[in-house]
Parts: C-alpha cells; sequence; structure tokens
C-alpha cells in the first residue's frame, strides 16, 4: 500500500521483513499469504523472488528516510493484523522493529492507529465481497 514511498533496496528489505511476520505466530493464513502477494505485486517482484527468501533477516538501516520508516512501520502493523489478531510474537517484532527505525512516541502511536484503521479495511472490503 506505501511501498510507492520505499526505494527498491528498502521495498526488498520490508518483503524479507513480511515474511518474518506472516511466519512468526507459526500458523500462516490464507489472509496473511494473500496480502502479502499484493506487496510483492507492488512492488513490482514475483512472489519468489529469491533475494526475498525465507529465513532472510531484514536490515532496517537502509530505511533512512523518515518517509521510508513511517511506511515499513504502518505495513508491518498492518501485516501483524490482517490475519485478525495481533500475536504476541508478531506484536514484539513489529515493536522492535518500531523501536530500531527510531520513530517518536507520538508518530508510534499514530502509525499504531493508522495501520489498525487499515487492517480493518481490508478485513471489511474482504466481508462485503464474500
Amino acid at each position: 500500500m506505501f511501498l510507492h514511498l520505499m526505494n527498491d533496496a528498502q521495498k526488498l528489505e520490508f518483503l524479507k521483513l513480511a515474511r518474518q511476520m506472516i511466519g512468526a505466530d507459526e500458523v500462516v493464513l490464507d489472509s496473511e499469504k494473500a496480502y502479502l502477494y499484493r506487496l510483492f505485486r507492488e512492488a513490482g517482484l514475483p512472489a519468489n523472488e529469491r533475494r526475498v527468501a525465507d529465513g532472510a533477516i531484514a536490515d532496517p538501516a537502509v530505511f533512512d528516510t523518515r518517509r521510508a520508516r513511517v511506511a515499513v512501520a504502518v505495513e508491518a502493523l498492518v501485516l501483524a493484523w490482517v490475519d485478525g489478531e495481533f500475536d504476541n510474537t508478531e506484536k514484539n517484532i513489529a515493536n522492535d522493529l518500531i523501536a530500531r527505525l527510531d520513530i517518536n512516541d507520538t508518530d508510534r502511536e499514530e502509525v499504531h492507529q493508522a495501520a489498525e484503521k487499515i487492517a480493518g479495511a481490508i478485513a471489511l472490503v474482504k466481508k462485503l465481497t464474500a
């Protein structure tokens, strides 16, 4: 959704993080797979992109602009919520990422609120179109 705010290197690192996020709770639901697939499409990469293989570790230092840091934080949180449950493992990964991205407390709260609203909208549209 916000990958256009990232450069190509940032997109690759975010997609590594996204793969980590969806596997964090050891349950990968269709909703998570579908959202991840949309992210790969938005980034212009095939879903089996080898540079974003399972187990690849994301480097948060690549997110060197405020725009990219906010975008990756929102996207990571949406991915954590898109399955309808904000699992403790997902929460820990997301909060650790946000802390490493040096996002201040005010922005952090707004990032959480935005992500929750976006994930809720995705769930509502899915329900309405089922």
